[in-house]
């Protein structure tokens, strides 16, 4: 077995271990529907970052803190969208009519 796949093989046993308290974590943060993605995109981020993880500490703790960051990212993202979103200018009543018919007739 090559290390790539030594490596992998070992990754899918930590994350095999700690994946239904993951996904009930998850849950616990987001609706379920929601916690599918964040445990897979938690997941996805320790495969990535397994080469940092050091052997003899606890996996579960690793990845836990993992999906808490992921999780807290995509908040920050909403929240930064939300307002960008409440800052778009309000157009004028009758100017998008206006400047749907000069599109249409140009």
């Amino acid at each position: 077995m090559s290390d790539a796949n030594a490596t992998r093989a070992a990754f899918e046993a930590h994350v095999r271990a700690v994946l239904d308290p993951l996904y009930d974590f998850a849950c616990a943060l987001v609706p379920p529907a929601e916690a599918d993605d964040l445990t897979q995109a938690a997941c996805m981020r320790a495969l990535e970052h397994f080469a940092d993880f050091t052997p003899g500490t606890r996996f579960k703790t690793w990845i836990f803190t993992i999906l808490k960051h992921e999780f807290i990212d995509r908040h920050r993202r909403e929240r930064r969208r939300s307002e960008r979103q409440r800052e778009l200018p309000v157009p004028i009543a009758g100017l998008a009519d206006g400047l749907e018919a000069a599109l249409i007739e140009h």
